[in-house]
């Protein structure tokens, strides 16, 4: 596969400041991010901090559901 094959995908990892800037709403992602592209944000120790998905024009970050039917409620697993 080539570096340059799309996947749907990319992983960023990102040191303490940057991800602080990601939090302000202020890091500037990959200009050549596509439409719906998802993008998994690591600390520098490699533990993934965030998911995202790009729409077009800003990054939503992505979480699973939490569903409560009849008094019991489920969520997604390993979510942070």
């Amino acid at each position: 596969m080539s570096d340059n094959a799309y996947l749907g995908y990319r992983e960023l990892t990102l040191t303490d400041d940057e991800l602080a800037n990601f939090y302000s709403n202020m890091y500037e992602f990959p200009a050549d991010m596509a439409r719906n592209e998802y993008i998994l944000i690591k600390n520098v120790e490699g533990t993934i901090v965030a998911k995202c998905r790009y729409d077009g024009e800003s990054m939503i970050q992505v979480r699973y559901p939490t569903i409560t039917h009849k008094g019991v409620t489920i969520c997604g697993r390993n979510e942070y």
